[in-house]
């Protein structure tokens, strides 16, 4: 997961290919998409009608997935309405995309950076379900699901779940 060009080139300069990067900043320079692309980075994330302009210009063909705006609740760093959308916009964006020539992969989301709620991740793979759902009704067969970061980690004096629980 990438999002800048500093960042492409950084992870190529550790060994990372190109396919393997998900250039996922939600508002993405027309040079930086230009600059990924022409490296080989081939999947890029959406969450607005103007970054699917962005791609189908800039980066015409690649694969496209959508990024769920999903509860944070028991984050500590929680990102509710700061990234993606709600599951009718992700499926109307992956609709769109096919539409101009781009081809929807699938779905990403985020629970919140150190998120102590399991149920989080159980709501976000609903709501993701939901959304291939909806494409496949409209001739859409999503194969990507991102389950984003968010896993938690012991710090100061908080006790994350197990992760056989998350």
């Amino acid at each position: 997961d990438v999002a800048s060009i500093n960042e492409v080139n950084a992870a190529l300069e550790v060994g990372y290919a190109p396919e393997h990067m998900a250039f996922s900043n939600p508002i993405k320079a027309p040079w930086e998409i230009e600059a990924a692309r022409k490296i080989g980075v081939r999947m890029y994330g959406v969450d607005s009608e103007a970054e699917l302009v962005k791609l189908a210009k800039h980066a015409p063909g690649c694969d496209v997935y959508a990024r769920l705006d999903v509860p944070n609740k028991g984050s500590v760093w929680p990102l509710t309405g700061k990234f993606g959308v709600d599951k009718h916009e992700a499926t109307r964006l992956l609709v769109a995309a096919k539409r101009v020539g781009l081809n929807p992969v699938g779905v990403t989301f985020h629970v919140g950076s150190q998120c102590l709620n399991p149920e989080n991740w159980a709501t976000a793979i609903d709501l993701s379900r939901e959304v291939f759902d909806a494409c496949a009704e409209q001739g859409i067969r999503l194969t990507l699901l991102n389950l984003g970061g968010g896993l938690p980690a012991r710090e100061n004096m908080t006790t994350p779940p197990p992760i056989e629980e998350i």
